[in-house]
């Protein structure tokens, strides 16, 4: 709406001043006609159909019910204000006061909907779509008890975020051992961007693995003990690994990790 305003706008900007030359010309002004706003209509309605079928087309259930409800108060505040007319002064505290309750409607929305959603379902969900999990490279005991998965990807390129804990189901009385594995995958083509995430992820404080053949990588540094937990970084010329483990993998695990996270 806001893309389609935009173009409203500036069209209007054109037509003001074209109308001020004809005006002052002695030539017929053109006011417009009311095709023009059925034409409009059907411009947003295929934007929502796109959006609609891009979410869909991702499996976004959750992003179509919230674009959805969003559509649906936006235009329920759009139709009060051209049924009611009100006057100017009106008109502008009828959409503040919308806005304010749409903005605040989404919200509470938002809030209910992750409150509702079951940990155990999200955890499913997670390690279905999870690349790596500990039991890929070594023997683990136990079930996961906790997992995220992240994806974000634009035209700069993409990071994917896992986590994973293994263990016993904590409680008030009992922590219980647990075994935490969380990695971030940069990709891009653009070896500059490549180049802030590798600075902004290592410090002075990381030391060079000296395992670089294993990983086939241009740089390989790491923080902590190799045998306990450490945190992992390894550079190639189209990707960025940050693996953090309570147990930190050797030569063999590396080559496992390398081969599912497709590096």
């Amino acid at each position: 709406m806001t893309l389609v305003r935009l173009i409203q706008c500036i069209g209007v900007m054109v037509w003001a001043v074209s109308g001020k030359r004809k005006m002052y010309s002695g030539k017929k002004i053109i006011y417009g006609k009311t095709h023009r706003k059925a034409a409009w209509k059907g411009i947003y309605i295929l934007l929502l159909v796109g959006i609609f079928l891009m979410l869909a087309t991702e499996g976004g259930v959750e992003e179509c019910i919230i674009v959805g409800t969003m559509i649906l108060l936006v235009s329920g505040v759009s139709w009060g204000i051209a049924y009611f007319r009100p006057g100017r002064a009106e008109n502008w505290g009828i959409q503040i006061a919308g806005g304010f309750s749409v903005f605040f409607l989404l919200l509470l929305f938002a809030v209910v909907w992750a409150v509702s959603v079951p940990e155990e379902r999200g955890r499913e969900e997670a390690l279905a779509q999870l690349p790596l999990v500990q039991a890929d490279y070594r023997e683990m005991t136990g079930e996961p008890v906790s997992a995220d998965y992240q994806y974000t990807e634009s035209i700069l390129g993409s990071r994917l975020c896992g986590m994973v804990e293994y263990g016993e189901n904590r409680s008030e009385d009992n922590e219980g051992e647990t075994d935490r594995l969380t990695y971030e995958v940069y990709r891009s083509t653009h070896p500059w961007i490549l180049d802030e995430v590798w600075r902004r992820e290592t410090d002075s404080q990381a030391l060079s693995l000296g395992e670089e053949n294993v990983w086939d990588a241009l740089d390989a540094r790491y923080v902590g003990e190799m045998q306990g937990t450490g945190i992992l970084y390894v550079r190639w010329g189209d990707a960025v690994l940050v693996l953090s483990a309570d147990a930190m993998p050797d030569e063999g695990q590396m080559r496992v990790i390398k081969e599912k996270l497709a590096l």
